[in-house]
C-alpha cells in the first residue's frame, strides 16, 4: 500500500513544476537579411499545424492530451486547458484500479512512459535564455552554465530523465512516422479499443458513470482524429470531464486508506479554485507583454482605459488611444476614405469603416511572399500594392510569435516584410505604439516612436503591437 501510494505522489508531482517563467530580452531594431530559397510557405502548416506540433504524426497525437494542459504547442490563455485534468484524471484511473496489481502497476509504467515521452518534446522557458528545446541546439550550452535558479536545477535531470527513457519511442517515430504514415491511425484505435476496454470490463461503474464515460472517450477519440489540435473543437470534453472528476470522487469507494470525504473535499476545492481562477483570467483585458510596470500586473481584471470609457469618463477615441497608443489620427485618415488595406497578423479591425470591403488579410504572409518573389525590390512590391489600389499596410507586430515551425517560415516572412518597409521611400509611418531607444552621434540617448532604430545599436525598449503605414 505505502509503495502504492509513494508511486501515485512521484507521477503527480512529476506533472508539476515543469517549466520556469520567462523574462523579457531587448530586442535589436535592425531588420534581417533572409534567403528566398529557404522559405518553405505553407499556410496550413503555419497556421492550423501550430495547434497540433510538429512531432512525428504519430507523436503528434499521442503527445495532444500533455500539450494542451502544459501549453507545450501554442501558448496563450486561448488555449489554456489547465492542469486540472492532466493530475486529476490519471489519479482517479490509479485509485480505481489499485486492488488490481497488475493493471495497475501497468498503468503506472505507461503514465511514467507517457509522462517521459512528452517531456521529450517539451522546452524549458529559463529566467535568462528564453526558451530552449530539450536536447536542442542550445541545451548542452545551458547544462554547463554555473548559475541556475532553482527550478531550472529540478527541472533539467527531470527533463533529461524523459528524454532517455523516450529514446526507444523517438527512434520508433523515426523509423515508421514522420510527416505521414501507415500506423498512427490502427494504434489511435487500438488506444481507443483499449479504452472502452478498460471502462466496460475492468471499472466497476454505475449507468450513469459508465454512460457518461462512454461520452467522453468516443468525443475525445474524434475530437482527436479530426480536430487537428484545435482546443475550442473539443469545448465539450471539459464541463463533462469536470463532472467525470466530481462523480468519480464522490461516488467510487476508493479503499485507499485515505478518506473519502478528504478526497471529496480535496477533489472539490481544486476544481472550484481553478475554475475561478480560469474565469478571471479569461475575462482580463490586460497584456502582460505590453506593461512595462510589472508591478501593476494583476491588480485589476480590466484595463482602467476600458473601465473609464463604459462609465462615460473618457470618450472613444481617448479609450483606443490609451488601448493602442498614438493610434487616433492614423484611424481618422484610414476613416475618411475607401481605399483598400492591406493586413498583417491579427491586428483589430472593428473601428475601420467598411472593414469586411476594405480589409484584405494576410495572416501567414504567403500572398506577400508571392509578391517577394515576383517584384524582387521593395519599391517595385509597394507600387505593386498601390497599382492593386491599396493604400495602407497594418501590421501586427507579434506576428512572428505565432510562429511554431521548426524552420521557421512564418519568421522568415515576416522579416521580409520589414525588410521592404525598411527606409523604404515609397511607405510613411503613421502611426505605432513600439518605442525604440536611439543613440545620437554625440551618444545622447533618446526614445521615439517607431518600427525601426537608426543604426545598429538602436534597441526596442517596448515592442508596441501595431504598425500602421501608408502607400505614398
Amino acid at each position: 500500500m505505502e509503495a502504492q501510494r509513494s508511486l501515485i505522489l512521484i507521477l503527480i508531482l512529476l506533472t508539476m513544476g515543469m517549466h520556469v517563467m520567462a523574462q523579457e530580452t531587448e530586442t535589436s531594431s535592425e531588420p534581417l537579411v533572409i534567403q528566398l530559397d529557404s522559405i518553405v510557405s505553407d499556410d496550413k502548416r503555419d497556421e492550423v499545424q501550430r495547434y497540433i506540433g510538429y512531432e512525428d504524426l504519430i507523436f503528434r497525437y499521442i503527445t495532444l492530451p500533455y500539450d494542451l494542459s502544459a501549453n507545450t504547442n501554442q501558448q496563450g490563455r486561448f488555449v489554456d486547458l489547465g492542469f486540472t485534468f492532466l493530475m486529476l484524471l490519471p489519479l482517479i484511473l490509479l485509485l480505481l484500479l489499485y486492488k488490481k496489481k497488475k493493471v495497475f502497476y501497468t498503468l503506472i509504467g505507461s503514465l511514467i512512459l507517457y509522462l517521459a515521452i512528452n517531456l521529450s518534446y517539451s522546452f524549458m522557458l529559463t529566467a535568462n535564455h528564453g526558451r530552449i528545446d530539450n536536447q536542442g541546439a542550445y541545451w548542452n550550452d545551458f547544462m554547463t552554465i554555473g548559475k541556475k535558479t532553482f527550478f531550472e536545477s529540478i527541472s533539467i535531470p527531470i527533463l533529461n530523465a524523459g528524454h532517455w527513457l523516450a529514446q526507444p519511442f523517438r527512434s520508433f517515430g523515426k523509423l515508421y512516422s514522420g510527416e505521414s504514415d501507415g500506423i498512427t491511425y490502427p494504434i489511435l484505435i487500438t488506444i481507443f479499443l483499449l479504452s472502452l476496454l478498460l471502462i466496460t470490463k475492468v471499472l466497476r461503474l454505475s449507468r450513469k458513470g459508465y454512460f457518461m464515460a462512454l461520452i467522453y472517450v468516443g468525443f475525445g477519440f474524434i475530437w482527436l482524429l479530426l480536430s487537428s489540435g484545435i482546443i475550442w473543437y473539443g469545448f465539450l470534453l471539459y464541463p463533462l470531464g469536470y463532472v467525470l472528476i466530481a462523480y468519480f470522487y464522490n461516488d467510487s469507494k476508493f479503499g485507499f486508506g485515505i478518506a473519502p470525504a478528504f478526497l471529496k473535499r480535496l477533489s472539490l476545492m481544486i476544481l472550484v479554485l481553478w475554475v475561478i481562477m480560469a474565469y478571471v483570467a479569461r475575462i482580463s483585458n490586460i497584456n502582460a507583454l505590453q506593461i512595462t510596470d510589472k508591478d501593476i500586473i494583476g491588480k485589476g481584471i480590466v484595463e482602467n482605459n476600458i473601465f473609464q470609457y463604459s462609465t462615460g469618463m473618457i470618450n472613444a477615441g481617448q479609450a483606443r488611444n490609451l488601448s493602442y497608443a498614438n493610434i487616433s489620427d492614423a484611424l481618422e485618415k484610414i476613416n475618411s476614405n475607401e481605399d483598400l488595406i492591406y493586413r498583417v497578423g491579427t491586428f483589430f479591425a472593428f473601428d475601420i469603416k467598411k472593414n469586411t470591403e476594405r480589409l484584405v488579410m494576410d495572416n501567414t504572409l504567403s500572398q506577400f511572399l508571392w509578391l517577394v518573389k515576383t517584384f524582387g525590390d521593395k519599391q517595385e512590391i509597394i507600387a505593386a500594392l498601390k497599382a492593386s489600389k491599396f493604400r495602407y499596410i497594418l501590421v501586427d507586430l507579434y506576428t512572428q510569435t505565432l510562429d511554431k515551425t521548426p524552420e521557421k517560415s512564418l519568421t522568415q516572412k515576416y522579416m521580409l516584410l520589414l525588410n521592404t518597409l525598411y527606409k523604404n521611400p515609397s511607405v510613411q509611418l503613421l502611426a505605432t505604439d513600439r518605442i525604440v531607444e536611439v543613440q545620437g552621434v554625440d551618444g545622447s540617448i533618446t526614445r521615439k516612436n517607431g518600427v525601426f532604430g537608426d543604426t545598429k545599436n538602436d534597441k526596442i525598449v517596448k515592442w508596441g503591437s501595431y504598425a500602421i503605414y501608408e502607400i505614398r
